[in-house]
C-alpha cells in the first residue's frame, strides 16, 4: 500500500464520517491516484459518489474492490451497495438475484431495507410479506417502516400507510422519503395544513441521488401542496 495513498485515504474517511462530503471526495480522489489499497476506504468512496448519482463509476469501484477478495462482512456490504447501483441503473434482475442470495445466506438489516424497497418498487408479489418479515426483524427501523408505508400507499390503503409512516417519523424526523409519503397521506385525507407542515419539513430535509424521491419530484410535490 502506498503510504501517501493510505494517509489521504484515512483523512478522506475521517471527513466522510463527519459529513464533510466535498472535502472527503477530493481527498479520496487524491488517495486513489496515490495508490489507495485499503478496501474499506474504497468502498466508502463508492458510497460517497453514489450520493451524487454517479452509479456507473461507483459500481466500477465496487467491482474492483470485490475482486480483491475483502473479508466477508465487507464483501456483503459491497455486494449490497452494488445492488443499489444496479437498482438505480435499472438492472433490476441483477440486483434482485444478489440481494436474495445475501438474504438466503444470513442477510442483515440492510438487506431487509433494500430488498424490501425493491419488491415495492417492482410491485412484486412478495412485497407485503417480505416487508412485514422485515418489520418483525426490526420494528423501529425507519426505512423498513417507510417501505411498508410506500407499499400501502401504492395499494391505496392509506390507513395502514399512515400507521407505518407515522411510526417511521417517530424514529426519524428528517428522512425526506418518509416526509414525502406523509405529505401524500395527508393530501389524500384533505388535511391541507398538515400536508403543508410535512412539505415544509421535506424541503428542509437532506436529499441525495440515493433517495427514492428526486429533487425535481420533491419540488413538484411541494408546489402542488403549497399552491404555488
Amino acid at each position: 500500500m502506498s503510504i501517501i495513498g493510505k494517509i489521504y485515504g484515512a483523512a478522506a474517511y475521517f471527513k466522510h464520517s463527519r459529513g464533510e462530503y466535498e472535502n472527503a471526495e477530493k481527498l479520496y480522489e487524491t488517495a486513489m491516484k496515490r495508490g489507495l489499497n485499503k478496501l474499506e476506504h474504497q468502498g466508502a468512496y463508492a458510497v460517497l459518489i453514489m450520493r451524487k448519482g454517479e452509479f456507473e463509476r461507483a459500481k466500477d469501484i465496487i467491482n474492483k474492490t470485490i475482486s480483491k477478495r475483502p473479508q466477508m462482512d465487507l464483501r456483503i456490504k459491497l455486494r449490497i451497495n452494488r445492488a443499489i447501483t444496479n437498482i438505480k441503473l435499472g438492472n433490476i434482475k441483477e440486483a434482485r438475484v444478489a440481494l436474495e442470495d445475501i438474504h438466503n445466506n444470513g442477510g442483515n438489516k440492510k438487506v431487509y431495507q433494500i430488498l424490501g424497497y425493491l419488491y415495492v418498487l417492482i410491485n412484486d408479489k412478495k412485497a407485503e410479506s417480505y416487508n412485514l418479515e422485515a418489520y418483525d426483524y426490526d420494528e423501529e427501523d425507519s426505512i423498513i417502516l417507510d417501505n411498508l408505508a410506500q407499499y400501502y400507499i401504492n395499494k391505496k390503503d392509506y390507513i395502514k400507510a399512515r400507521e407505518y409512516a407515522e411510526k417511521a417519523y417517530e424514529h426519524s424526523h428528517n428522512l425526506v422519503d418518509v416526509l414525502h409519503h406523509l405529505v401524500l397521506i395527508e393530501e389524500q385525507a384533505n388535511n391541507k395544513e398538515k400536508a403543508k407542515e410535512y412539505s415544509q419539513q421535506m424541503m428542509n430535509a437532506n436529499i441525495t441521488a440515493l433517495n427514492d424521491i428526486s429533487i425535481d419530484q420533491r419540488d413538484e410535490v411541494n408546489k402542488r401542496i403549497m399552491g404555488v
